[in-house]
């Protein structure tokens, strides 16, 4: 007996055709790329420390690392970029990372264990780069606040520098505030403070400005070939001076001779 195809049958197996073809195109597309190299996670040490923290007489062991990896490809398409804390007491152990939020990736290099504020009670500082961010440690926990404990310092020193009764961080601030148009870094002075994170001190520090910021300023002009960025550093260099100038003469008028 002669088997005939009708031509539903016929127009069946077509249309099985069309769609094996790119059916069997993605599984080999999909064993092929899980078969590429997935980027190597790299854990390196920072910082190994035992002393205090938030108590003087206690004894705590903290220990930062750096965490990176590097996407390599359609198989691997996340990198990393953290950092982990790990602080260690008598009968507790606390571990930390970064949160996952609208900040620019961190992977701190270098960190100290310093009081930041003179409070008596030491923070941690992570710097990457000239950036830094400050951790505490509460109550038994770790604690970062994201909108107040995260300094971008760009081009300047990361400190803190002793000025006075400050402990200030030069952070790089750009000038002017506005995105896709020529800009410079000018320097402002932040302290920090458990209450509000990171605040802008620089009125305070006019001696300072005069005497190491603003001819640092001036050498930066003098030095930019790149004539809109020489007028910003101008601009800049005369905005700051004239704020100075008139928190000097309320801080005349506030405190009379």
């Amino acid at each position: 007996m002669r088997f005939r195809m009708t031509r539903s049958s016929r127009l069946w197996i077509l249309i099985a055709g069309v769609l094996a073809v790119p059916l069997l195109w993605a599984t080999t597309w999909y064993f092929r790329i899980q078969r590429e190299p997935k980027g190597e996670v790299h854990t390196t040490s920072v910082l190994d420390y035992s002393g205090p923290l938030d108590a003087p007489q206690s004894t705590l062991h903290v220990k930062i690392y750096k965490i990176e990896k590097l996407s390599t490809g359609v198989a691997d398409t996340k990198s990393i970029f953290q950092n982990k804390i790990e602080v260690d007491g008598t009968s507790r152990h606390v571990e930390f990372m970064w949160p996952a939020d609208g900040n620019a990736p961190f992977a701190g290099s270098d960190a100290a264990i310093q009081d930041i504020n003179g409070d008596g009670v030491k923070e941690i500082a992570v710097y990457d780069g000239e950036n830094v961010r400050i951790v505490t440690y509460q109550d038994g926990q770790l604690r970062f606040r994201t909108n107040a404990d995260a300094l971008d310092c760009q081009v300047y020193d990361k400190g803190p520098l002793k000025l006075r009764e400050d402990l200030v961080f030069v952070c790089g601030v750009s000038f002017p505030k506005r995105e896709n148009n020529p800009n410079v870094f000018i320097p402002r002075l932040f302290r920090w403070t458990p209450a509000t994170g990171f605040d802008d001190v620089s009125k305070n520090h006019a001696d300072y400005y005069r005497t190491k910021l603003l001819p640092d300023l001036q050498t930066r002009m003098a030095s930019e070939e790149d004539a809109d960025r020489k007028t910003l550093y101008r601009t800049a260099i005369q905005q700051l001076t004239n704020e100075l100038q008139a928190d000097t003469k309320i801080g005349l008028r506030s405190n009379p001779l």
